[in-house]
């Protein structure tokens, strides 16, 4: 079983969870938890938008619900992310706190970039069911080279984003990181291609965590992680889009 770039799916999980031979976690039923996680997210981010659109006028005071909810989702995700038991009850919560958050960050797009929260969303789900057709397929394997390759240039993109915002916050915005240039595409492009290939290594552990037989509360812990897969895929593309739409102006 090949390593996820998902921090969420750890590969310790499988020696340190004893396995059942009760109720196992299945893939159908990680599945259903994705869907119905991901449409709360949806909702949350629908209720979420309009609540802006109505109530928020200045971009000052719309920090405060950006960073409120960003920083509460960051909490209860590593609460999960630890403690894999607590998926069932507190991955309802994360989704709606996750949805709200991105109902901000979408609306925010939305002021400046008419259509692009629908194209965004529609390509998002194209991206996922595409990725899954080619690991149900074969024909995109999480194998140990695709693993090493795909962690490595996450932990790169991670690195060289931290530290763009660090001088960010001295007055040297990166043109790669936050430019609509050539150069801010192509990083964008790149970031997009990475989050679609790690949900490859998702799928594998998903497929693995059920041959391991592992507890069925993992099919909550399971459906959490993919949906975190599935909102960065989506703010990347977000902010692809964005890019593409600024420098055609």
């Amino acid at each position: 079983m090949q390593k996820s770039s998902n921090p969420t799916f750890k590969q310790s999980l499988f020696s340190d969870v004893p396995t059942t031979k009760k109720s196992t976690m299945t893939v159908s039923g990680t599945y259903v938890k994705t869907l119905l996680l991901t449409t709360i997210v949806i909702a949350s981010a629908a209720s979420s938008w309009w609540w802006m659109q109505d109530s928020i006028t200045s971009s000052d005071i719309r920090w405060w619900p950006l960073w409120l909810t960003s920083l509460i989702a960051f909490f209860v995700g590593m609460v999960i992310t630890f403690n894999p038991k607590k998926a069932p009850v507190l991955s309802i919560p994360y989704a709606i706190i996750q949805g709200a958050f991105l109902g901000v960050v979408s609306g925010t797009f939305a002021e400046s970039f008419e259509g692009i929260v629908g194209q965004a969303v529609f390509l998002t789900l194209a991206v996922f069911l595409a990725v899954y057709v080619g690991y149900a397929l074969g024909l995109l394997r999480a194998t140990e080279t695709f693993a090493r390759i795909l962690i490595t240039a996450l932990l790169g993109i991670l690195m060289f984003s931290m530290l763009s915002w660090v001088f960010s916050l001295f007055g040297f915005a990166s043109p790669v990181v936050y430019g609509y240039g050539t150069w801010g595409i192509v990083f964008s492009v790149l970031v997009v291609l990475v989050a679609a290939m790690s949900l490859v290594l998702d799928f594998d552990f998903i497929d693995k965590a059920v041959e391991n037989k592992l507890p069925k509360y993992f099919e909550w812990y399971g459906a959490f992680g993919l949906m975190v897969g599935l909102i960065w895929l989506y703010i990347q593309i977000l902010q692809l889009l964005a890019k593409f739409a600024a420098s055609s102006r």
